[in-house]
């Protein structure tokens, strides 16, 4: 017997409003880094973050078959969202 204790979960309706809000906060900030920044270095910001994002999935893919490479992409892009 070990004490009692609570469980909190989101509804459906708390887990859309969650996700609202943190779009909301990402657009803004994009909106932020848009008019602070050169197009230049918006641009490159994006192209590193997506390079950052897909050294993981890198490794190896010569030696694979293009059915292979399809597959981690779609891995990736269900992992990543």
């Amino acid at each position: 017997m070990g004490r009692s204790r609570l469980i909190y979960s989101l509804t459906v309706k708390g887990i859309e409003k969650f996700s609202i809000q943190h779009l909301h906060l990402t657009l803004r900030v994009l909106e932020i880094l848009k008019n602070s920044l050169s197009n230049a270095s918006y641009q490159t910001m994006f192209e590193e973050m997506g390079s950052e994002i897909t050294k993981p999935y890198l490794k190896n893919q010569d030696k694979k078959s293009i059915n292979e490479r399809l597959k981690t992409i779609e891995d990736a892009l269900k992992k990543e969202g």
